[in-house]
């Protein structure tokens, strides 16, 4: 399972770099604007992997957002794949090592915890339709109307 996960978020990480590489500042000149790249910003992006790109990449494999566009960007910004790809193996290799040996250690609490929020989500779904429900048969008791909002 290991091998299979670390080399699943390798390859993923690969193929983000290639594809920044390809599309690269072009892309994100003519598209980035949707979501906030700039041009300044891109620029600051490409100074940020000049200096910190290999660190930035081992970091942020464990930061949700930052793990899904920092080989994107890396490639972009002109990072060298020889400069990419040992971060990158190495931050892969203990974040597949760090959850999957997590998950083995822990599987029974987390099947017990999975329970438990299915459980918890069910219990405030219901309170949350009896509060509805109350004031709906409240409003029709009283002859209220939806209230006003000013």
């Amino acid at each position: 399972m290991l091998a299979i996960t670390w080399a699943a978020a390798a390859l993923g990480d690969l193929a983000s770099f290639a594809l920044g590489r390809r599309l690269g500042r072009r892309f994100l000149t003519a598209h980035g604007a949707r979501i906030g790249v700039t041009a300044p910003r891109l620029e600051r992006v490409e100074t940020f992997f000049a200096k910190h790109g290999g660190k930035a990449i081992l970091i942020g494999r464990f930061i949700g957002l930052v793990r899904a566009i920092a080989p994107f960007l890396a490639g972009a910004s002109g990072m060298r794949l020889r400069g990419f790809l040992p971060w990158s193996l190495l931050g892969t290799g203990l974040w597949a090592a760090t959850f999957t040996l997590v998950g083995y250690a822990f599987h029974d609490s987390f099947t017990a915890a999975a329970e438990n929020l299915t459980h918890g989500a069910l219990a405030l779904a219901v309170i949350a339709a009896a509060v509805l429900g109350w004031r709906a048969h409240r409003r029709r008791s009283t002859g209220m109307s939806k209230p006003v909002l000013h």
